[in-house]
């Protein structure tokens, strides 16, 4: 998407559109939301971003939305530990996700997804010995989190 396709579909070009009325962001949400076709299924897997389901495998804990099975039986055959293993399969590329995103953004947004990820483990695993972390590659413009062992 370019810039100026950016700016007619985004929140600027929405209250521009709306001059003279004070609207929220949540207006703007709803206005995306009833004007695109966007399945149920994306809202509730999007949602898994924020509030992921989190299960214990041999001692480490995996966000069960992006765990992949055989790619975790790969690396335990290879010699690698459980909470090795974690860090690398809950590794979720934000940039990827939201392309258009400056990586000052997409910082800002994994730093809540982090956050999220965080409150979730205290409360279902005060004991876990995980923690949510954000990683930054600024030469490769690339922002990650991951739940790994603290």
């Amino acid at each position: 998407m370019t810039d100026e396709q950016k700016d007619t579909q985004g929140y600027g070009a929405f209250l521009k559109a709306n001059e003279g009325r004070s609207l929220s962001k949540f207006e703007y949400l709803y206005m995306v939301m009833r004007t695109n076709a966007i399945s149920n299924d994306f809202y509730l897997f999007f949602s898994k971003l924020f509030h992921p389901t989190i299960f214990v495998k041999d001692g480490s804990y995996f966000i069960e939305e992006n765990f992949d099975s055989d790619r975790y039986q790969e690396c335990v055959a290879q010699g690698q530990i459980s909470s090795e293993i974690a860090s690398w399969l809950n590794l979720v590329e934000i940039t990827a996700l939201f392309e258009d995103m400056s990586y000052e953004e997409a910082g800002a947004l994994s730093n809540v997804i982090s956050d999220c990820w965080n409150a979730t483990l205290a409360r279902e695993f005060p004991e876990s010995g995980f923690i949510s972390k954000v990683l930054f590659e600024e030469e490769l413009g690339e922002v990650y989190v991951t739940l790994c062992k603290a």
